[in-house]
């Protein structure tokens, strides 16, 4: 492959020419300075997007086998459960994170037996935590991102939350931040360099994506999308960067792309009795979102719905979780207030219940 290197306001400029286009693409080096707008890393997308393309299939993902899965694996209600919304696993931990929102908890579960380990409790009305993201920086998972209707988006230390030893954990006041957003549903993190990363936050009565510096909390922009996005809910990045969001007020997936400093909608599909969580396979892109009509619904990176996944243990699925790197789907159920795990076959040692 031929390449042109030369330096160009602090960054490098590679031109490609035996695969992609003869066009100019920016890599930011590893001492420059980049700009809160995003403008200057526009001119790094398209190699990015290039570059994740074909370095996805040399990562370690497993994926969740939709055709051929064990759903007896666990249905757990961890110490009476009362309404349970999102689901996340901390691989660094070895544990799976529940929100119990009406008893103002966050339920811990061993990763590997699925045994609850412990109970993060606030013992305050105020809390209700609702959805999660885990930020991971350095190749360590440190922070936890939640919602709630009182504080809108609060910033946790991880370690703080699931190093106590007790079973039951009373939580002191370890807010890194807090930020008041009207309506918070769901959140993702979108990583940038030197780790200047953004939460995004649905805010639903509000019809837009709020964009929140990590590190202070700050309001740094909105996106509005009212003529197509009437309730955003949940919402999630795919490997190459496009914007995965559920509306439960259209109840379908919406595609947005970024394109400079706007979002575009690209694509919308599927149809849903109310969608309330999904969850993206990396091993192939595919999405995985939560009827309410008891079932998870499972599309292809481009729309096309594959599979409808029902069964006893679906009755109204709402937050949704891919071990990406276990081969299993995690999902809370909203009517029978358990944690359900599937799992493809082979994935999981059911001796260890």
């Amino acid at each position: 492959m031929s390449t042109n290197l030369i330096t160009n306001l602090g960054c490098v400029v590679v031109q490609l020419v035996d695969f992609v286009t003869s066009d100019r693409m920016y890599l930011l080096d590893h001492v420059s300075k980049i700009d809160d707008s995003e403008q200057d890393l526009e001119h790094t997308r398209p190699l990015f997007r290039f570059l994740q393309s074909k370095m996805r299939k040399y990562a370690k993902y497993v994926g969740f086998d939709y055709q051929r899965f064990d759903a007896n694996v666990g249905k757990l209600n961890g110490d009476n459960m009362s309404y349970p919304l999102d689901v996340k696993i901390s691989t660094d931990y070895q544990c799976i994170l529940v929100c119990d929102q009406l008893k103002n908890r966050i339920v811990v579960f061993d990763y590997n037996t699925l045994k609850q380990k412990k109970v993060i409790d606030w013992h305050s009305d105020s809390v209700r935590p609702r959805y999660m993201a885990i930020e991971i920086i350095d190749s360590r998972e440190l922070y936890l991102y939640f919602t709630n209707t009182k504080f809108g988006v609060v910033k946790c230390k991880l370690s703080t939350l699931l190093c106590d030893s007790k079973d039951k954990f009373a939580v002191p006041d370890i807010k890194e931040w807090t930020r008041k957003v009207t309506d918070p549903q769901g959140l993702t993190i979108k990583y940038r360099p030197y780790n200047q990363n953004l939460i995004l936050v649905c805010e639903k009565t509000e019809k837009q994506i709020q964009f929140l510096d990590s590190n202070t909390g700050s309001v740094l922009r909105s996106i509005s999308l009212a003529s197509d996005l009437l309730g955003p809910w949940s919402i999630s990045f795919n490997s190459l960067g496009d914007l995965i969001i559920g509306d439960c007020d259209k109840r379908k997936i919406f595609v947005l792309r970024q394109d400079g400093d706007s979002y575009t909608v690209v694509n919308s599909f599927g149809t849903f009795k109310d969608i309330y969580g999904l969850s993206i396979d990396y091993s192939n892109d595919y999405i995985y979102a939560s009827d309410f009509a008891n079932a998870i619904q499972v599309f292809t990176p481009t729309g096309e719905l594959v599979k409808k996944i029902t069964h006893g243990s679906i009755i109204n699925p709402i937050g949704i979780h891919i071990d990406n790197k276990g081969g299993r789907l995690l999902f809370s159920d909203y009517s029978s207030m358990h944690l359900v795990c599937l799992a493809s076959p082979g994935s999981f040692d059911t001796t260890n219940q």
